[in-house]
């Protein structure tokens, strides 16, 4: 489900660093887990011209880097690297798998260098307007949401600009079955013949967030397809409950940006089977 922008770059003066040491998540942590990150911040311009359009890749990138069972170990940083950098990284270590996709993203950029001295010759636009449409950036992280209760819940944000009239955005949720090192799904959570009334409350939800009493009155606000919708599988997991995430077109046009709604357990627990990995949460 993962991709990270078309992987468009150049040649870059690389600034790789591994931070040192693991660190603890977030508050409240009771999940035998320890985490570390690494981050990259590089610039390419074209030719290596500073006169030249660049490309800007900034990465943050937080994994699993020990836990007592390392089969689970090995297996939740693998579901780490996938999310983030795409399932054909899924083999790599977090090292090999930043490194390898930092020099993609480099060698996808150059190919349009000479696209752009083509166009720079013809184009009778300003060399500062042809400039910018060449300009590209990608800045994507990772965040831990939730690590408790044997439940790993952590969402990937993606930002990249390559032309046109905006950047792109996206937020991915995921959760991880720590007993099992495995991903956790809605028909793991769910009944299946409750994904109806699921999707009607994720519905009536988006609209009391947007102050209207019938979702119908949505669509004059600009959402589309509510009604007859299904759960995207987009989520995050707490104590508090299930938060649905919605990306850019995807319910709404680009000027409403994301939408998120959290379906808190005691309103969807009788939906739920109770020997799903949340159940504990929930019940």
């Amino acid at each position: 489900m993962k991709y990270l922008g078309f992987f468009l770059s150049i040649t870059f003066l690389t600034a790789l660093s591994c931070c040192s040491g693991c660190k603890k998540n977030v508050a409240n942590v009771d999940n035998d887990i320890t985490f570390d990150s690494i981050q990259i911040k590089e610039t390419y311009h074209m030719f290596n011209d500073t006169l030249k359009p660049s490309c800007n890749l900034q990465i943050n990138f937080v994994f699993p880097a020990n836990c007592q069972n390392k089969n689970i170990l090995k297996s939740i940083q693998s579901i780490f690297v996938s999310k983030f950098f795409g399932d054909n990284f899924s083999e790599k270590t977090p090292q090999e798998a930043i490194e390898e996709y930092k020099n993609q993203y480099v060698e996808g950029y150059k190919q349009f260098e000479q696209e752009f001295n083509k166009n720079s010759k013809e184009s009778e636009s300003a060399d500062e307007e042809l400039g910018m449409s060449f300009s590209y950036y990608e800045n994507s992280h990772n965040s831990i949401f939730f690590n408790e209760n044997n439940i790993l819940s952590f969402s990937v944000y993606f930002e990249n600009y390559t032309g046109g009239a905006h950047g792109s955005h996206r937020l991915y949720g995921y959760a991880i079955d720590l007993n099992t090192g495995n991903l956790i799904s809605e028909s793991d959570i769910f009944c299946e013949s409750c994904y109806d009334e699921i999707a009607t409350i994720i519905a009536q939800k988006i609209a009391r967030q947007n102050n209207v009493s019938d979702v119908k009155e949505l669509e004059n606000l600009g959402y589309m397809g509510l009604e007859g919708m299904s759960p995207n599988g987009n989520f995050l997991i707490n104590k508090k409950g299930i938060t649905y995430i919605f990306n850019e077109y995807e319910i709404a046009p680009y000027v409403m940006g994301r939408t998120e709604v959290l379906l808190p357990f005691d309103e969807i627990n009788i939906y739920m089977n109770k020997k799903s990995p949340v159940a504990k949460l929930a019940f």
